[in-house]
């Protein structure tokens, strides 16, 4: 189930964490999470020896994080893949056919 999270945060500071943020998908390293449908901010990482992809996206009211990995924490078996690449393409997704309902 969903449930609200507040925190407090001076105003000031939290717009430039988000516009660093929107940044991330606009000219970054999430640049595939970008759709002309959506204005996504996202945070992406790549862990040592490629064990774990992710990215942490955020739209409004509504967070997603996307982590792919092996629970064997054997490495990705693609060196090329990293947070910014499938995770990104999945929340790209995920919001877009969330968009159409």
């Amino acid at each position: 189930p969903l449930r609200r999270v507040t925190a407090k945060i001076n105003k000031k500071y939290r717009l430039i964490i988000e516009d660093l943020l929107y940044k991330v998908v606009k000219e970054g390293s999430a640049h595939r999470a970008q759709s002309k449908l959506l204005h996504l901010a996202a945070k992406t990482g790549t862990s040592d020896k490629n064990r774990d992809i992710w990215i942490a996206a955020f739209q409004k009211k509504l967070l997603t994080v996307v982590w792919l990995g092996n629970d064997s924490g054997a490495p990705i078996p693609d060196e090329e893949q990293t947070g910014g690449r499938m995770p990104a393409q999945i929340v790209k997704s995920f919001y877009e056919k969330l968009m159409a309902i």
